[in-house]
């Protein structure tokens, strides 16, 4: 689907118009439509215009990819990722470095038991911030 095509979709919704609507303004098939939608065809310079007026929308608008501007959600999931990822490494380091006990002088023990205490509650807690990336990723997907 090219970026005209979805850039009409998203604004025909966003005017609260469908198909056969838009068709009628233009004086066009509601099939033309959907085939502009789809990808299928294109419509003449002339139409273009009128289609963006109908539109309430610039020529560009409908033509080229629409600027991404940081939101809420992007900057959320980019931070919550990272955030899980820190939690795990520094839960994983500091159960390393607790459990790693002298017991002589030349011998290194390593107690478990105290270990995965620290490696269980980094996974988990960086596990929940990973399901809160998820869901913050499906409600932007379901918002576009």
């Amino acid at each position: 689907m090219s970026d005209f095509s979805r850039n009409l979709q998203r604004l025909r919704k966003r005017a609260g118009l469908s198909q056969e609507g838009l068709a009628e303004t233009l004086s066009v098939t509601r099939q033309t439509v959907s085939s502009w939608e789809r990808g299928k065809s294109y419509p003449d310079l002339d139409t273009l215009l009128q289609l963006a007026e109908a539109l309430s929308a610039s020529p560009n608008d409908l033509l080229y990819p629409p600027e991404r501007k940081p939101r809420l959600a992007d900057a959320g999931k980019r931070s919550f990722r990272g955030l899980a990822i820190a939690i795990m490494v520094i839960g994983f380091l500091i159960g390393c470095r607790e459990s790693n006990v002298i017991t002589e002088w030349e011998t290194l023990r390593f107690l478990w038991d105290r270990a995965i205490r620290y490696w269980t509650a980094s996974f988990l807690i960086g596990m929940v911030f990973l399901g809160f990336d998820r869901v913050l990723l499906a409600l932007r997907e379901r918002a576009e």
